[in-house]
């Protein structure tokens, strides 16, 4: 029969009623293909999850694909919180791509207001109050809203939550569409579709390589598995599939319950990721297991830096780069500013004084100036800046040895018995036999916390602890695989691996069917079993964030040195203005005069200009004033100094000058053997 194709263009409501209404009929199944648009694909966490696991499997989806990016894990962090808050009994709503343009299109808009300036004030035309409201023609406009709609069609936000936003002709530019397969409740990536490249496997964003993704945490390959084992039997067994979720809820069941209920016959078998465990088998009968055994433990990890060729910049962020270079080149103005008149090495030609400035405001980096200060304002500044650069460099060589030092790949913890000790919150996979385990190891069921999902332990992981989170996962083998192929630069695997019995088909005790069904998943293992595998998995080696790292970065903010920043600029700015009002105030003669202001700053800029005349200062030499200075006369021979034996009496008249305006004191020099006395003038 050919297969026919059917696009649903629906809400979710209706969307439901209708595959509900198709599976009735027999439509999902061999000759029958199912796509579903954006609309409804975006928006599937609103579609009942019994509708999509009994009506849906096998559906085609498109959407808007929307990378990840640091600025979108740290919204969705920041969501997440926050929704647990307003609703803490609810299991949290994924955000969708909707909601992200909604928020970009705040972004966009408050940044065209920005960028408008405050040139004009909005006002709003009036409505005509005769004609009816309801009308939008007749409602109040801004008149400023032509040139904010053009401002905002020029706007382009790089780093959006959804990717690029842009508007071309007053449409939002198109972003690649994501090709999804619904698979369980969740949904397996299998392309994308791009107007150039049309369909592929690979999507090349800014240089960023993205992958398809079908790794979801309880994907179901068991009815693969449990179907390959069906055909390996000699006999044929007619079966139905029951899908039963496994969620968060209250009112979902676990896996102990299953086991329950097929005690009590109320299941004729289980197909699943069930467990083998001593409890379990006292209620049903296990096949062999066709996975793996064992579960470990999962723990962040720091990525190493130090092959960087730019590590030494990595310690300060960028904005406090800036803002330290900005203080330096600023503190050297305020010192030129206050040295500039009373110290000549802060004098010359204007290329030099530039190179003063900036010369010596870095050179206290190192504590390397020689340049000596003569203003006390300039001494107090300098006494300020220099204890905000100490602290600067001893906080940038701390973290700079930090990064250097610390070692790659560096988990939290390396023990099971660590977590233990350290008293951290441990989470599993909910209605997993993991939580049993960990009892009987000692740990504190208070610290239990279970999770359904990978992204759900991604985010439990990455907030910690201390922040709602937990310190470490512990699930088994198969998912902690699928996880780290996933999340494979964040995390890794620590301590010992625990064995356990692995994963089995469960039936009812003394079930026939069991031995048989045992040598049936033996034959499988031997043969179809990876083909299955990398059907649902794909290549557990490839790791979809290997061009995307989320890097978690140790770098100094300019948060943590605000209050330094703060001191030096009211200290540097306190005495500049200390320096103006007392030159003000030395020139006032010049601001009460009738000239233009024009005229008058020129006056105050050319005397700025001048070198200060000193010759008024006094002298600090003790010996000046009015009394008559004596001095001994030596001489010195050509091959050695020697004191003139009996030089011959001199007198010599010499005057100095007591820099006061006072009459000059004669000098008078006596010979070694007969000093005078020194003669006061009346």
């Amino acid at each position: 029969m050919q297969t026919r194709v059917f696009i649903v263009h629906l809400q979710s409501s209706l969307a439901s009623r209708l595959f509900f209404k198709a599976k009735e009929v027999g439509m999902m199944s061999n000759g029958y293909a199912w796509i579903i648009t954006d609309v409804l694909t975006s928006l599937l966490d609103l579609v009942d999850s019994s509708v999509i696991e009994l009506s849906m499997q096998g559906v085609l989806g498109v959407k808007s694909y929307v990378p990840r990016s640091n600025e979108l894990d740290m919204f969705t962090k920041r969501w997440r919180k926050r929704f647990r808050q307003v609703y803490p009994d609810m299991d949290p709503v994924e955000l969708n791509v909707f909601g992200l343009w909604a928020y970009d299109s705040i972004t966009a808009l408050a940044k065209a207001v920005v960028e408008m300036g405050s040139t004009a004030i909005p006002k709003l035309k009036k409505p005509d109050t005769r004609e009816n409201l309801t009308d939008l023609d007749a409602l109040g406009t801004s008149e400023l809203g032509s040139l904010l709609l053009d401002s905002m069609q020029n706007t382009v936000l790089k780093t959006a939550l959804s990717g690029e936003f842009r508007l071309i002709n007053g449409e939002l530019h198109p972003s690649p569409y994501q090709i999804v397969n619904i698979v369980g409740t969740g949904q397996k990536s299998i392309g994308f579709w791009t107007e150039k490249d049309e369909i592929s496997y690979k999507l090349e964003i800014d240089g960023k390589t993205a992958k398809s993704n079908n790794k979801q945490l309880g994907a179901i390959i068991w009815p693969d598995v449990f179907k390959e084992v069906i055909q390996s039997l000699p006999y044929a067994v007619p079966y139905e599939f029951v899908p039963v979720p496994i969620t968060r809820s209250p009112n979902s069941p676990g896996y102990d319950d299953l086991a329950y209920k097929l005690f009590f016959e109320k299941h004729d078998a289980v197909i699943g990721d069930v467990t083998i465990s001593a409890n379990r088998s006292k209620y049903v009968d296990f096949t062999l297991p066709f996975t793996e055994s064992g579960f470990s433990a999962v723990v962040p990890v720091k990525d190493d830096d130090r092959k960087s060729a730019w590590i030494f910049v990595k310690p300060l962020k960028r904005e406090l780069w800036m803002t330290t270079g900005a203080f330096f080149v600023f503190i050297g103005f305020v010192v030129w500013v206050l040295e500039h008149r009373v110290n000549k090495e802060f004098r010359g030609p204007k290329c030099k004084q530039v190179g003063m400035i900036l010369w010596f405001s870095f050179s206290t980096l190192v504590f390397a100036h020689r340049e000596r200060v003569t203003s006390n304002l300039t001494r107090f500044v300098l006494i300020v800046w220099v204890f905000v650069v100490l602290v600067l460099t001893s906080s940038y060589t701390a973290s700079l040895t930090s990064m250097l030092t610390a070692q790659k790949l560096q988990p939290t913890v390396t023990d099971l018995n660590d977590l233990i000790k350290n008293g951290e919150y441990v989470g599993y996979q909910k209605g997993s036999c993991v939580k049993d385990v960990l009892k009987g190891m000692q740990f504190d069921s208070s610290k239990f916390r279970s999770y359904s999902t990978l992204e759900e332990y991604n985010d439990a992981l990455s907030r910690g602890s201390k922040n709602g989170g937990v310190g470490a996962i512990v699930d088994e083998l198969p998912y902690l695989r699928l996880f780290l192929n996933k999340y494979c630069r964040k995390y890794t695997m620590v301590g010992p691996t625990y064995k356990t019995a692995g994963f089995g088909f469960a039936f009812p005790k003394g079930s026939p069917l069991v031995p048989d069904v045992s040598r049936a998943v033996l034959k499988v293992m031997e043969g179809d079993m990876n083909n299955i595998i990398q059907k649902w998995f794909g290549n557990e080696t490839d790791c979809p964030q290997k061009d995307i790292m989320d890097i978690t970065s140790d770098s100094l903010t300019l948060d943590s040195f605000k209050g330094l920043f703060l001191i030096a600029g009211v200290s540097a700015g306190s005495a500049l203005l200390l320096f103006f009002l007392n030159f003000l105030y030395q020139n006032r003669e010049i601001l009460v005069t009738d000239d233009s202001i024009w005229k008058k700053f020129s006056a105050i800029a050319k005397i700025f200009g001048e070198e200060k005349d000193n010759s008024n200062v006094k002298s600090e030499n003790p010996f000046e004033g009015n009394v008559r200075q004596t001095a001994t006369l030596f001489a010195a021979s050509e091959t050695f100094p020697e004191v003139l034996p009996n030089p011959p009496f001199q007198s010599l008249d010499i005057r100095i000058s007591d820099c006061l305006g006072a009459s000059p004191a004669p000098v008078v020099l006596f010979s070694t053997t007969e000093p005078g006395t020194p003669v006061h003038e009346n």
